[in-house]
């Protein structure tokens, strides 16, 4: 498909990195890792709608360990749902300002304690030294791309052993995995409304790994 015009996406989470070969021999193809603080895979800087506000709100609130429908994780989405945001790096500027509301004041430091790993500025942004300010990563974008390989070995996904345990009451997944998590489902959900957009034959596949992204799976 990637030689005849459509574009194809492969999240590759296999140990030998295999799908590297075929980018040496398609044209206008790439290979991208998501853990190397490249790209940016917040849905208000990607898609901006409301469902995306949404979207990231229940994120931030799993990530934070708020439950998305419980009062801290309402709260969020209602903040995020009331006005438009321009990033996920704002709102977490807001959260950590004295504008924010007392109820959300703790959930905005635990997500800040954690924007500062390379995996959490694809969500969070990175802050600009020059103002100080925090900015969202660049969007990748898909105009001439064919065959777009995307590496996941380097992001501390959790195994599917331990999705199944969080799920059943058992230890829960830590901030670094759920993070990982996010921004691996996330950054799929981009690509399937960039597809979807297209109306085009274009493919979003995955090699290994995919049942450790279960809310991606639960909401396609």
């Amino acid at each position: 498909e990637a030689v005849s015009g459509a574009c194809v996406a492969i999240f590759d989470a296999t140990h030998g990195r295999q799908w590297r070969e075929f980018v040496r021999v398609v044209p206008g193809s790439g290979v991208i890792n998501l853990a190397d603080g490249q790209f940016t895979a917040d849905l208000l800087v990607l898609v901006g709608d409301k469902e995306s506000a949404e979207t990231m709100a229940g994120e931030l609130a799993r990530i934070g360990g708020e439950a998305p429908d419980g009062d801290v994780g309402s709260e969020l989405r209602l903040l995020m749902t009331a006005r438009t945001w321009s990033s996920t790096a704002e709102v977490l500027e807001f959260l950590c300002s004295p504008q924010c509301p007392p109820v959300l004041a703790p959930l905005g430091r635990r997500l800040l304690s954690w924007a500062g790993t390379r995996t959490g500025e694809a969500l969070f942004g990175r802050v600009d030294e020059r103002t100080g300010r925090r900015q969202p990563l660049p969007a990748l974008r898909l105009d001439e791309v064919s065959l777009l390989v995307i590496e996941t070995q380097s992001l501390d996904l959790p195994t599917e052993q331990e999705v199944t345990e969080a799920r059943s009451g058992g230890a829960p997944l830590t901030a670094q995995q759920l993070i990982c998590q996010s921004v691996m489902a996330l950054f799929a959900v981009y690509l399937r409304a960039i597809f979807y957009r297209r109306k085009t034959r274009d493919i979003l596949a995955f090699d290994e790994g995919w049942r450790t992204m279960g809310w991606f799976i639960k909401n396609a």
